[in-house]
């Protein structure tokens, strides 16, 4: 079994497919040796592989979405985003992140740093943010529930537990009333941007390495709150963007990558400055794009004054790259993470944090990853936080780990997963040497468990 941009691999000794969560939890019981979840399979680092011999756990059956009620509903965490967004259609009700994406599992997003812009809630971009309750099946079998109420640190911590505490079998999600949204693109100059980054807070800025401009996205709530249909050209530019990286794999050398790139996004700003903003559903985004998606993602955020000093020294970089190597990424992708006290880890409780990704769309490349490892180096001497989510194996190391989860967050939450999780069973060779975690133990030499 392999991740999605075909990097990390490892012979897994066989999955399994429960039918129910009594299945699921019957299965375990019967069972050793260490499990990990299989999502959406968009994963790009081996974090979401087992040890070799480990089991694959495809929770793709277990599906149920509930009628929501009092503003939440609950969702299995098989489900993918875009077959709860179907679920919802009629109901006047969204959740309060849709990103571009919807085959990614319910369950895989509510337990990352998963993460878009807040345009509906306004207060954060977490996904899992507005998960209020957990179902999970333990390492021996067990069920256990999380709700603020009776477990709160284990709430905070599940929202990024990376699959380290448990099987989430379902989740409840607060949701939102659907709002339309408008969307617009202009092109910047690279300089007045940085004269004041937090002016684009809130927005998708697009850096190309051999350009001195930014295209702006800017999305904000449609003024008129009936629900209508997407423009033609921002629908088709949603489900454009599902299958250019396929695309550009195929038949588009990573030199000529950026200018495509930036001929669409020309066409976008076109069609803004000639008719204004466009309108866009929500339900519009998540399309279904498609189950390969060949990227290389690596994502650091900063702080505003921190972002000032890396952006232009990034580019520097990409273009060392482009004259010594014949090779730059596709684009940099920049927005912002609002302040959020209620995840832990990859929340921005002490300053605004400005995300800076290097997308490219060769991923096998060995020059897109001596890039990725020069970008790591440039980016922790100013200070970054690294997306465990992207391609972590190359350039994180076990500080920038505390770094994201904070002394304290990172010990507690070390310790939950040993409580959690004594035998070490979600655990795979890179979150344990990343948490510094015991891998897993051999259930016939473990010593008996108390209680």
């Amino acid at each position: 079994m392999q991740t999605v941009n075909g990097r990390h691999a490892a012979a897994v000794g066989g999955t399994f497919t429960p039918d129910s969560v009594d299945e699921l939890q019957s299965w375990m019981r019967q069972t050793q040796g260490p499990v990990r979840v299989v999502g959406g399979m968009y994963s790009v680092s081996s974090g979401a592989l087992p040890p070799p011999g480990g089991w694959l756990l495809d929770l793709r059956c277990l599906r149920c979405i509930d009628p929501p009620k009092d503003g939440h509903i609950r969702v299995e965490a098989g489900a993918t985003l875009r077959e709860l967004l179907d679920a919802l259609r009629g109901t006047g009700l969204q959740p309060g992140i849709v990103p571009l994406l919807g085959n990614f599992s319910i369950g895989a997003i509510s337990g990352t740093p998963f993460y878009d812009l807040a345009l509906v809630s306004g207060t954060h971009a977490h996904f899992s943010t507005d998960v209020v309750g957990y179902s999970l099946v333990l390492a021996d079998g067990s069920r256990h529930v999380v709700d603020a109420t009776h477990h709160p640190e284990q709430l905070s911590f599940l929202r990024t537990h990376q699959g380290l505490l448990g099987i989430v079998t379902d989740v409840r999600l607060r949701l939102y009333p659907t709002q339309m949204h408008t969307v617009s693109f202009e092109k910047i100059s690279l300089e007045d941007h940085l004269a004041d980054p937090g002016a684009h807070g809130g927005c998708y800025l697009y850096v190309f390495s051999d350009s001195d401009q930014v295209v702006v996205e800017r999305h904000a709530r449609h003024s008129d709150a009936a629900l209508g249909a997407s423009d033609l050209l921002m629908h088709a530019y949603q489900r454009l963007a599902t299958r250019l990286d396929s695309f550009c794999q195929r038949w588009v050398s990573p030199l000529w990558v950026p200018r495509l790139q930036r001929a669409l996004q020309g066409i976008a700003v076109l069609r803004t400055q000639l008719w204004g903003a466009m309108r866009l559903h929500p339900f519009d985004r998540a399309q279904l794009g498609p189950r390969v998606r060949p990227l290389a993602l690596c994502d650091w955020q900063f702080d505003v004054e921190s972002y000032r000093r890396v952006l232009p020294e990034l580019l520097a970089l990409c273009a060392e790259h482009r004259e010594n190597d014949r090779y730059c990424p596709g684009f940099i992708s920049v927005y912002t993470v609002p302040q959020n006290a209620l995840g832990a880890g990859y929340s921005s409780r002490e300053a605004l944090q400005m995300s800076v990704d290097v997308v490219a769309y060769h991923p096998d490349d060995p020059r897109q990853l001596a890039l990725e490892t020069a970008w790591a180096a440039l980016a922790r001497a100013h200070g970054g936080r690294p997306s465990l989510n992207k391609n972590a194996d190359a350039v994180l190391e076990r500080d920038d780990i505390k770094h994201i989860y904070g002394a304290v967050g990172d010990a507690r939450f070390r310790a939950l997963c040993q409580a959690m999780d004594p035998l070490g069973r979600f655990r795979s060779p890179l979150l344990s040497r990343l948490f510094a975690l015991p891998g897993p133990v051999d259930r016939s030499k473990a010593p008996a468990r108390l209680g």
